[in-house]
């Protein structure tokens, strides 16, 4: 459930982020930007946090598995394909979830774009 709501949050975060730059973003079609440029525009723009909470999620969990470790006996306190495993999906799912916008960026009209404002 957590990670339907944090894709949602960061799918919602990212649709505004380019709605309120449709002008903009025509803008930088119509200067010669090329398609793949305004799409790793806004790739980059919503993985930047997911990567942050993605770093700080792994060094808390390193922390504490550290101190979990001290209090159970005979278990691993570091299991290295969870650590691995766990935070790729995550990026996969936040991925995706900046891709739908990204495509919407890209598709949209330079003309239409300008002419609305």
């Amino acid at each position: 459930m957590a990670l339907v709501l944090a894709v949602a949050g960061v799918y919602s975060i990212l649709a505004f982020f380019v709605s309120r730059r449709v002008h903009e973003i025509g803008l930088r079609l119509c200067l010669g930007a090329g398609r793949g440029s305004v799409l790793w525009l806004v790739i980059r723009r919503g993985m930047t946090p997911v990567l942050f909470g993605l770093t700080a999620g792994v060094v808390a969990a390193v922390i504490g598995a550290r101190f979990v470790g001290s209090l159970l006996f005979g278990i691993a306190v570091i299991d290295l394909p969870t650590f691995v495993a766990v935070p790729t999906a995550l990026a996969l799912a936040g991925l995706l979830a900046c891709y739908v916008p990204a495509r919407r960026a890209v598709a949209v009209d330079p003309a239409m774009a300008l002419r609305s404002e």
